[in-house]
């Protein structure tokens, strides 16, 4: 019987000046072996991640007026998208989200 994969992804921005950064961090639930592929990105750029046990963590920068630009006529300014995908040795794949640095 195979076990579920779940993943929680957490990204937290804090300002510093004229730009924000990103403290980003995914913990894989279930079997995460040598050859499980993490895939993170923030606002569609990749991220390298390091990592410990199940667990990876890394940060990006990204100019703070990127988290206040309007986005569209219909939806003002967001923050950061931080998207992860995760893929196990034996096929299972996860995927996350979470938006960051700028709700207003």
């Amino acid at each position: 019987m195979m076990c579920r994969l779940t993943i929680t992804l957490a990204a937290e921005a804090r300002h510093a000046g004229g730009q924000d950064e990103i403290t980003i961090t995914l913990d894989v639930h279930g079997e995460a072996g040598a050859e499980t592929s993490v895939k993170i990105h923030v606002n569609g750029e990749p991220v390298a991640m390091q990592r410990t046990g199940a667990r990876f963590t890394g940060r990006a920068v990204v100019p703070a007026a990127t988290h206040q630009a309007i986005h569209s006529v219909w939806r003002g300014s967001y923050g950061s998208i931080v998207t992860a995908v995760v893929r196990l040795e034996d096929g299972r794949i996860a995927g996350a989200y979470a938006v960051t640095g700028g709700i207003g």
